[in-house]
This record gives C-alpha cells, structure tokens and sequence, in this order.
C-alpha cells in the first residue's frame, strides 16, 4: 500500500539515532520514570552516560517507536550470556511508553521488536 499525505502514516519501530534531540527525549523518559516510580530523582548527567556506556556495548540495543514527528516509546535491552549454562539472554533495561501510545498494536510491536532482535542474535 502506498502512503499519501491525506493517510495517518503509519508509527515505525527503529533504532535509536543518537542525536542530541533522540538523546533528549530519552532524557524525558528517563525523568517522567523516575518520577513515577519514586526511583530517588533524576540525574541528567548520570543518565546520558549510562546511555552512553549502554550504546557502545555491541551486546545492547536500543529501539524506539517513532510517530512521524517524535519518539514516543523506547526499550533498552542488553544481551548475556548466564553464568551457570552459558545460554544466551536477552534482558529489558528500560522501558518507557508515552501514555497515549500504551496499550496500543505499536506498543506491542516495540515488545515484538525486541523479541526479533533476540531471535536473530540467537537468544532464547
């Protein structure tokens, strides 16, 4: 099906570009988490390094669900190998949706994604 600009373009589910405005809004979602879940506030600094150390490592990813104009959703996952079987993991980090995008199809296929990912590293 093609696309034309009178349709709702469709949300996509990628990679994260990390771009100072990507980086920003993780910076959000780090910080609307936070303070829900009482987690003991929220540092900036702190976390864009943590980001930083998580994007180097060849065995995380970090995927997105953007609407077109903005993120709305990320999941950060890290792959492991578990110390007593040596069978690979993969694990969910951090996970933030927007409100009105929980409980969607596109909230599901961030899941879904992650899942892919898993798969094709070979993960059980």
């Amino acid at each position: 099906m093609k696309w034309t600009s009178s349709q709702v373009q469709p949300n996509k589910i990628r990679t994260l570009i990390p771009s100072e405005q990507e980086l920003e809004t993780l910076c959000r979602f780090g910080k609307e988490f936070s303070d829900a879940s009482n987690a003991g506030g929220f540092c900036k600094k702190t976390f864009l390094n943590s980001i930083d150390t998580f994007l180097k490592s060849q065995k995380a990813k970090i995927f997105v669900l953007d609407n077109g104009t903005n993120i709305v959703g990320t999941v950060g996952v890290y792959a492991y190998k578990v110390f007593y079987n040596n069978v690979l993991r993969v694990q969910e980090i951090f996970w933030w949706v927007d409100p009105e995008y929980r409980n969607t199809r596109d909230s599901i296929k961030l899941f879904n994604k992650v899942e892919e990912w898993a798969q094709e590293i070979g993960a059980d």
